[in-house]
């Protein structure tokens, strides 16, 4: 019994870890890079969906009342501007993307140096701006 138990277990621990976490991780990416786009679909849907909701709430009323139904659009107004704010943080929106430190240091004689912990980066930042720049028509690259 204790040795079906412990291949209970084992069998578990290996579903968790090869397959649960990262498929979890997968989708967090995934919404993640795409928050901005989603925020972008719910801008659009929300008019509509509250049209839905005024006229199925008339149908089973019988007349236009004030009630709950006007939080909503309220509502997801606030959720798609949390979404942008967040997707812009995490450089996956329409903002410039930022970087939480500076990586190049300017001596009082105008020469500019980088620190070489930095360099990976700052490379990394750098590739987020020029996609960025591509993205929203600043730059053409030639490949």
């Amino acid at each position: 019994m204790i040795k079906l138990i412990d291949l209970i277990s084992k069998g578990f621990i290996f579903l968790w870890d090869d397959c649960i976490v990262p498929l979890f991780s997968e989708v967090g990416y995934f919404v993640v890079k795409n928050l901005y786009f989603m925020s972008i679909v719910l801008k659009i849907a929300t008019p509509y969906l509250f049209l839905l909701i005024v006229c199925d709430l008339y149908n089973s009323r019988g007349y236009f009342g004030f009630g709950g139904e006007y939080a909503f659009p309220i509502v997801m107004y606030i959720l798609i501007y949390i979404m942008q704010r967040i997707a812009n943080k995490n450089n996956a929106g329409n903002g410039i993307p930022t970087y939480p430190k500076r990586f190049t240091e300017e001596t009082s004689d105008g020469g500019v140096s980088v620190n070489q912990d930095d360099i990976q980066e700052m490379l990394l930042y750098m590739a987020d701006v020029e996609n960025y720049l591509e993205r929203n028509g600043y730059a053409e690259y030639k490949k």
